[in-house]
């Protein structure tokens, strides 16, 4: 008989509530290490076991709340590969690490396993064997369950409670043989290699399900820090008796002191520790457990109903300086100016997928130097327009809506790059925004990454994501993250503003609210989404050439869908792409690497 694991954890809350009300404090605090780094384990600087002799006051022992008295193992992260990085110099890289195909280029990095260990701080008393019980249950509940792919958080909550069984299998590139059982000898990977790619299956260790599961989602949970929720983790990397939270990693800290950065050059990216609540206020582990319950409840819970549709007032766009710029003269090449544009070599490919955007686009052209018209080349498959753009030669191609077709954004792309011999690619347009109470339309996504969220692999209980999110390119990523003194508005006067981070890009056209509020639940930090980034990213990084997603939002995707601000989303995003295009020597880097 199958068990509801809401049922469940509704009966568990209500015992950890208990215990939080009787507790003295019960710490929590565990540190991720590589196998390199052992000697870490022991957590930073500031952090020690509890040694020597307990201070007492009036008879009672005095605990400091991150005094350690109890440690407990945490599921590691096993050995796995990733692919190399866009640019990455691998001359760092353990040889004996890298898998290459029978071509000889390398297809796979090993990435080392990483050690947790968990530290139970505060006052050594019974309730530690209360909460180990509770939290013991829980996680098995957890274990049992037969719908977390469907959760707001199904990625950290399959990761944790879905053991995978005997291999994880990778694959990089072209693989044209897929073997039906594992290749893994014993516990060493199997690989092989094919002309173009390499398949490698890694056995994997099981752990039985208890409570380092259920401590290690506290912290995971805790670090998205929701509004609303007592549930909070905080993540710090160190070296000696320097810290910096581990979040900042993934910004750009380029612009801190100099003295700060050297400091910031001896601090490991593989190696954290979290702790729970805050290193001044720590939260209790069994009330930490109860607002977790709370988070898990609510999204799952069949009272929960969906957001209900945003439907924006229609907007007058008739008097706007972008909607009434005319288009310029525009001509189909002679041979002659054909072959020289090409032997001119425009820098730039700038990518559209429907009639609103190209127009956005050529609106802002000028003929390329020695014409009078912007000029229609005939280039293969693709037709393209040659011109210049700010203060650089760029050559605009449509492709077709999605990543996919015979005609779409990932074809054309490598087509468009191959033909012109492009330093970079920018794909811009429209796109659908996530949160319209903190977004609004005519907002300009960047993308800091594209992430495609079709690949997954789906089985009868659970879904896996299979999608990797691809890093834009570095020159024209630090050019959009950067920009200054740009300014768009709307009618009503409102600056557009931009936003960068995360895209989602897929083959549906989003309109629905059940399917959208899905996909922000598999991926909670993205900003938006649309359809032609994912091409665009995988031709791009197969032809080492820099891209960049720039789109506006135009539409919530939730089933209020209208055209009606297509044109002024397309003008705001360009407008952008323009503006960093006019920065004399902005992209001077790009003309180095060609």
């Amino acid at each position: 008989m199958s068990v509801d694991w809401r049922q469940t954890l509704r009966t568990l809350a209500t015992q950890f509530e208990a215990h939080a009300a009787r507790s003295c404090g019960l710490h929590h605090l565990f540190v991720e290490v590589t196998d390199k780094e052992r000697d870490k384990m022991s957590g930073p600087a500031w952090f020690k076991p509890l040694v020597g002799k307990i201070p007492d006051r009036n008879g009672e022992p005095q605990f400091d709340p991150w005094d350690a008295f109890a440690s407990d193992g945490l599921p590691g992260v096993g050995p796995g590969f990733r692919a190399p990085e866009p640019h990455e110099t691998l001359g760092d890289v353990n040889t004996e690490g890298m898998i290459r195909d029978t071509s000889g280029v390398v297809r796979a990095i090993a990435v080392p396993m990483k050690i947790r260990v968990g530290y139970f701080c505060g006052q050594p008393t019974g309730n530690l064997s209360g909460f180990k019980s509770l939290a013991n249950a829980a996680a098995m509940a957890l274990a049992g369950a037969s719908d977390l792919h469907e959760h707001m958080f199904a990625g950290e909550l399959t990761d944790i409670f879905t053991t995978p069984h005997g291999v994880v299998r990778y694959t990089f590139g072209d693989v044209s043989v897929v073997p039906n059982h594992s290749i893994a000898c014993g516990w060493d990977a199997g690989v092989l290699s094919f002309k173009n790619g390499v398949l490698i299956d890694v056995p994997v260790a099981e752990m039985a399900t208890g409570v380092g599961q259920w401590l290690l989602m506290l912290h995971r949970l805790g670090w998205f820090r929701l509004p609303g929720s007592g549930l909070h983790a905080e993540r710090f990397a160190w070296h000696e008796n320097v810290e910096v939270a581990f979040e900042m990693f993934s910004t750009d800290y380029s612009t801190c002191p100099e003295g700060l950065l050297k400091q910031f050059e001896h601090i490991s990216r593989d190696s954290y520790y979290s702790l729970l609540g805050t290193k001044d206020a720590p939260l209790d582990i069994c009330l930490a457990s109860a607002f977790a319950i709370q988070l898990l409840l609510a999204d799952l819970s069949p009272e929960i109903s969906q957001a209900p549709s945003r439907v924006e007032p229609s907007t007058d766009y008739s008097r706007e300086k972008w909607k009434n710029r005319p288009l310029p003269s525009i001509r189909t090449a002679t041979p002659e100016e054909a072959k020289r544009a090409k032997n001119r070599k425009p820098l730039v490919g700038i990518l559209v997928a429907t009639k609103t955007e190209k127009t956005g686009v050529l609106k802002r052209m000028y003929p390329p130097e020695g014409s009078d018209s912007v000029l229609q080349v005939y280039s293969g498959n693709n037709t393209c327009f040659i011109g210049r753009l700010g203060v650089i030669d760029i050559v605009l191609c449509m492709t077709a809506v999605g990543s996919t077709s015979r005609d779409s954004s990932g074809i054309v792309t490598s087509e468009l790059i191959e033909q012109w011999k492009l330093s970079a690619v920018i794909a811009t347009g429209i796109a659908f925004g996530k949160d319209p109470d903190k977004q609004a339309i005519g907002n300009v996504l960047v993308a800091e990454q594209i992430v495609p969220y079709e690949p997954q692999r789906v089985s009868e209980n659970s879904s896996e994501e299979r999608g990797i999110p691809i890093l834009a390119g570095t020159v024209l990523l630090n050019r959009f993250r950067n920009v200054v003194k740009w300014s768009f508005s709307a009618p009503d006067k409102r600056q557009c503003g931009f936003q960068v981070g995360k895209i989602l890009s897929g083959e549906k056209l989003v309109d629905d609210p059940e399917f959208k509020q899905s996909l922000f639940q598999r991926h909670p930090t993205a900003i938006g989404g649309e359809m032609e980034g994912a091409g665009v990213a995988a031709a791009a990084e197969r032809k080492k050439c820099e891209w960049i997603v720039v789109k506006a939002i135009c539409d919530w995707g939730d089933g209020s869908k209208t055209d009606d601000h297509q044109e002024f989303a397309a003008a705001a995003s360009i407008d952008l792409v323009e503006h960093v295009l006019k920065q004399p020597g902005a992209l001077e880097a790009l003309v180095s690497k060609g």
